[in-house]
């Protein structure tokens, strides 16, 4: 089994973020006005350059209306 570092961990999961949130939204800035965050903000995140926190990852479950545990639902790159 491959261990991920952090880098690693933090792209895949911003990956799947924007995959999610393309899915419901049209662009970071849409998204951005519904879960009151700014756009940079999101756009660090999908890019793999944050590190979330549970907080935020529950916002971003709000905004996406689904669970949070769809967000923690991805494969590892």
């Amino acid at each position: 089994m491959e261990i991920l570092n952090d880098r690693q961990y933090l792209k895949s999961l911003g990956a799947h973020i924007r995959k999610l949130r393309s899915t419901k939204f049209k662009s970071i800035k849409e998204m951005a006005g519904m879960c009151n965050m700014e756009c940079a903000r999101i756009s660090r995140i999908e890019s793999g350059n944050a590190n979330i926190t549970m907080l935020t990852l529950l916002s971003l479950a709000a905004c996406l209306e689904m669970p949070i545990s769809k967000l923690l639902d991805f494969p590892f790159r």
